[in-house]
């Protein structure tokens, strides 16, 4: 977050130099730091983390990839061809973990522990970008047809189960694990009504959505299903002034 935070302002055109109290440089080279400290400490990197480990190929391990990408964007031409590199091994490293190790699973009651619309959504948004980003893979289509499984089973719906509506010319039916949204919408997340959780699902494909049409490109229908259902919804629990009404958590 911190990463992408300072990529973003240092490559703006209204960077306020003079305020900031840094150089456009400073913080550039700052970013460049914290973003090849993350790449270096991955599994497929050759460092080990202040805490002695590796991070990477973990059902939450791609979460921070999916919030720094728009940074990786805006600071994108500072990259060297070593960066470029160390960022595929990671991202196709993570994407075929989510292939062979990990599956998505979906469930409405939260203390039962399959209610992970958020995790799917995420987990399916990596392996979008994959696809996108390294068209030369050998896996691209898998990589496509598992995030549909992931991004249909994240805002999923009771009605989802009989649905007709075809992806990748499938019907939504066949793909459905299970519903993490009840029939009104709410979402029994971490066991109570939890709107911050619905938010996060939003934010996440809204980040996925920007991705695509910043290359100019149409994201695959899934990205958007149920979106317009589960967003007049969360405007009412939004205040004026565009804070969250959150209850719990």
């Amino acid at each position: 977050n911190i990463f992408a935070s300072l990529a973003v302002m240092a490559t703006s055109a209204a960077f306020p130099e003079k305020e900031a109290g840094f150089s456009r440089e400073e913080i550039i080279n700052t970013a460049l730091s914290l973003l090849r400290y993350s790449l270096a400490t991955h599994l497929t990197g050759n460092k080990k983390a202040i805490d002695g480990k590796q991070w990477g190929c973990h059902w939450i391990s791609v979460l921070g990839m999916e919030r720094m990408a728009h940074g990786i964007d805006a600071i994108k031409e500072y990259l060297t061809d070593e960066d470029q590199e160390a960022l595929r091994k990671i991202m196709l490293a993570e994407s075929d973990w989510r292939l062979d190790h990990f599956e998505p699973v979906a469930g409405m009651v939260g203390a039962e522990g399959n209610n992970k619309p958020e995790s799917n959504i995420w987990n399916g948004a990596v392996l979008l970008r994959s696809a996108i980003e390294y068209p030369d893979s050998a896996r691209v289509e898998e990589y496509l047809e598992k995030a549909a499984l992931y991004l249909l089973n994240g805002l999923s719906h009771p009605l989802d189960a009989a649905s007709e509506k075809k992806y990748r010319s499938k019907e939504l039916r066949k793909w459905h694990i299970g519903f993490n949204f009840t029939p009104n919408w709410s979402l029994d997340h971490h066991s109570y009504l939890n709107v911050g959780y619905m938010i996060i699902c939003l934010s996440n494909l809204a980040m996925l959505h920007f991705f695509y049409k910043s290359r100019g490109l149409k994201a695959p229908e899934e990205v958007y299903l149920h979106i317009e259902d589960l967003w007049p919804l969360v405007k009412n629990f939004t205040f004026p002034d565009g804070r969250l009404l959150r209850i719990g958590g």
